[in-house]
């Protein structure tokens, strides 16, 4: 944007002024100099007038004409030069000026400038009186006045030409080295006010102007490394709102809403907006928005919304020391999962002292039955042995489980892959469950796609993991009746869509709940559906671990169950190794 060049014009209208007023009091100085000069040329006229009516002697500069009949005679025998005399005689009283001068005679002197007809310059000044013997007419050479005047216009006129010459160079000289600089520096401020910061001022002396331009190329490149801090910080910042936990919504006092990060505009938009309101949001909201302003003092609330518990605090923002303009700060969290893991937590206590107590109580019944004698025969002791063996190897599965889980979860643990030969693997897992299925009377079969053979893996853990899935399936099958069959589906297939190897676990027992089915894999988390059946003391921590152990080999778990239907668990493990 082209800016008026203030400076430059300010200082030339000022100089312009100063010659004019120079010039109006030179020319008023020469007005009055000439005024006296020509009062001295007056004053002399009239006295030689007076000295030559008594008959004295004028001075030697002065003309003394009679002039009698059309006759002239020069009187003053000391005149020094006769031109004037002669052309008087020979032009003037022969001219107009001359004769209408000489028949009215003035009291005061007169100032008269002519041209022969030589054109020989001529002027003086005279005063005529009449006498008895004629007309005497008494002039004086004017002509040193006429060069005064002249040179002092002349010199006028050069001091006035030299004035504005001076001028005109100290104009160039100031908009060269003052005013030009000057507008380069506005030119750059206004720039880096822009936040544009590729230009600099040369440097190229070192007076106070290019004092002025480091000053002004140090600023810049403060302000430039300021500006990359600030948009460094700023970009900072805007990541830390957009991927913090925590939703962030500011309310103006106007009820202008603003939402500052994702998180806060999805909530707002869930469920704090509302197009019917007065402001645009629920009541509800716009009476704590309203009362935070009024007492000043944070509000916080929990609240439930589509089974899902949020945590919001009204904070007051005052933006300025008066008080008089402020905002309210909205904070939204999201504490379902921390609602649900102090719950767990809380229970967490009850449920392992339940499956501790129960497999403890049994073990200390049977033993003290041995210990009495309770037991009369050989075969009841062995049996009261097996349960005791049976319970106690539970609690050590639990407990196994329990610092597996911690083990991994802390990363101490870490995979031991190997070449396995996947249908011996999981006809391994389903021995351990011979007798279970037995006496629960649950069918299990097993499918493994042709083709199939070994695949690399950690025995070990993901022995652990198919075992929780199926130990699982049979806590939690349908009660007896309730199914014209009961089974367990064990599938090991490929995807070939996506070069997976697919573990698929399905059974038709009681199923688990839809709410339940984002949380199954957190630990402790029990379903609450499933704990109706007295058989189902698990620990809440088998699908977490399983999760765990799939992870660690790259894979996933995905589940597909309904109430009263049956569950399926589909493993997805990487096709590394051919199978």
């Amino acid at each position: 944007m082209k800016r008026k060049n203030l400076i430059l014009r300010s200082a030339f209208i000022l100089m312009v002024v100063t010659l004019v007023i120079v010039n109006v009091f030179n020319q008023l100085e020469r007005q009055n100099y000439q005024s006296t000069i020509k009062l001295d040329y007056m004053d002399s006229v009239r006295y030689s007038l007076t000295q030559v009516e008594k008959n004295l002697n004028v001075a030697p500069d002065v003309s003394v004409i009679l002039v009698e009949a059309n006759q002239s005679q020069e009187l003053n025998q000391e005149l020094t030069s006769t031109d004037l005399s002669k052309l008087i005689q020979t032009d003037f009283l022969r001219s107009s000026d001359g004769l209408e001068f000489m028949r009215n005679p003035q009291v005061e002197p007169l100032y008269f400038s002519y041209q022969n007809e030589k054109n020989v310059p001529y002027s003086f000044f005279a005063i005529a009186k009449k006498t008895d013997a004629g007309t005497l007419l008494v002039s004086k050479d004017a002509s040193i006045f006429e060069v005064y005047v002249h040179n002092k216009e002349m010199l006028d006129f050069g001091l006035v030409f030299s004035l504005f010459t001076i001028v005109f160079v100290l104009l160039f000289f100031l908009d060269k080295r003052i005013f030009t600089r000057i507008l380069e520096m506005t030119e750059l401020a206004y720039e880096y006010s822009e936040n544009k910061f590729s230009n600099s001022i040369e440097i190229k002396s070192n007076d106070q102007i290019d004092n002025l331009a480091i000053a002004i190329n140090k600023i810049g490149k403060t302000l430039e490394a300021s500006n990359l801090i600030n948009t460094q910080e700023r970009k900072l910042l805007e990541h830390v709102y957009d991927f913090m936990e925590t939703g962030v919504i500011y309310v103006e006092e106007d009820f202008t809403i603003h939402e500052l990060n994702t998180l806060g505009q999805r909530f707002f938009t869930s469920f704090i907006k509302n197009d019917e309101g007065r402001y645009g949001i629920e009541q509800f909201y716009e009476d704590l928005i309203m009362e935070t302003c009024h007492s000043k003092e944070m509000k916080q609330v929990e609240i439930q919304q589509n089974q899902m518990i949020f945590d919001i605090r009204f904070i007051l923002v005052e933006l300025n020391e008066s008080a008089d303009t402020h905002g309210i700060l909205l904070l939204v969290k999201d504490i379902t999962t921390d609602k649900q893991l102090m719950s767990i937590r809380e229970d967490l206590i009850t449920n392992v002292s339940h499956d501790l107590r129960t497999p403890l109580a049994t073990i200390q019944g049977y033993s003290e039955a041995i210990k009495d004698d309770i037991a009369e025969t050989l075969e009841e002791k062995n049996e009261m042995a097996k349960i005791i063996h049976e319970e106690a190897t539970q609690m050590s599965n639990m407990i196994s489980s329990l610092l597996a889980l911690s083990r991994i979860k802390a990363g101490y643990s870490k995979l031991s892959k190997e070449l396995v030969y996947l249908p011996e693997f999981f006809q391994k897992v389903l021995n351990r469950f011979y007798e279970s299925l037995q006496r629960e009377e649950i069918t299990c079969d097993l499918v493994i796609e042709e083709g199939i053979g070994y695949y690399q893996m950690d025995e070990d853990k993901m022995h652990h993991a198919i075992y929780n899935l199926i130990d699982n399936a049979i806590r939690y099958s349908a009660e007896k009746g309730t199914r014209r069959k009961r089974y367990i589906h064990i599938e090991v297939r490929l995807d070939e869509l996506v070069d997976d190897l697919l573990f698929i676990i399905s059974d038709n027992g009681i199923g688990i709940s839809q709410e339940s089915i984002p949380f199954i894999f957190e630990r402790f988390y029990k379903d609450d559906k499933a704990r109706t059946s007295p058989k189902n003391n698990g620990s809440g921590i088998g699908l977490s671990l399983v999760q765990t152990v799939v992870k660690e080999h790259g894979g996933k778990i995905e589940v597909e169950s309904k109430l009263n239907q049956g569950t399926s668990f589909m493993i997805r493990l990487p096709l590394l190794e051919d199978v």
